[in-house]
């Protein structure tokens, strides 16, 4: 059985709590990895800047607490 790593839960606490039922279902039959959660402003911006976000803060799904950030979605 697959389990994610004590950084993939952290980032996954910081999900809206939908976002944590779904993946963990997910982790009972696929091996995946929490890459991000919730941004602050200075992560969300440092990630604009370097591209791996299309907008600034506060606009991503990232920036609220609990974060939506919605799956499937880049």
């Amino acid at each position: 059985m697959y389990h994610y790593s004590e950084s993939s839960k952290r980032h996954l606490a910081s999900c809206d709590e939908r976002l944590q039922r779904v993946f963990n279902k997910v982790i009972e039959h696929y091996d995946c990895t929490i890459i991000c959660g919730h941004r602050g402003k200075v992560a969300q911006m440092l990630a604009f800047e370097g591209g791996k976000s299309e907008v600034q803060w506060p606009n991503s799904k990232h920036n609220s607490k609990p974060s939506k950030k919605r799956i499937g979605h880049p």
